[in-house]
């Protein structure tokens, strides 16, 4: 399994990320921006991301703006 983990406060990313990792492969991101960039390229690549955790409260472009912006 592909994860992206998308959390802006580093204490909590890197709980998730611990947790996670066990059940596969796991990208880290901080930013709403960053978020799409690494979103796109995975849908290029041959392996594109199974599970997005998505933190509501990131800098920028927050949570529902993204998930608005990849759902399209």
């Amino acid at each position: 399994m592909r994860t992206l983990i998308v959390e802006y406060e580093t204490g909590r990313e890197i709980s998730s990320e611990s947790f996670l990792r066990r059940y596969g492969f796991c990208d880290t991101v901080w930013t709403g921006e960053k978020t799409i960039r690494a979103y796109s390229a995975s849908l290029q690549s041959p392996l594109p991301y199974d599970l997005i955790c998505l933190d509501l409260t990131t800098p920028g472009l927050n949570g529902p703006d993204v998930l608005r912006q990849i759902r399209v």
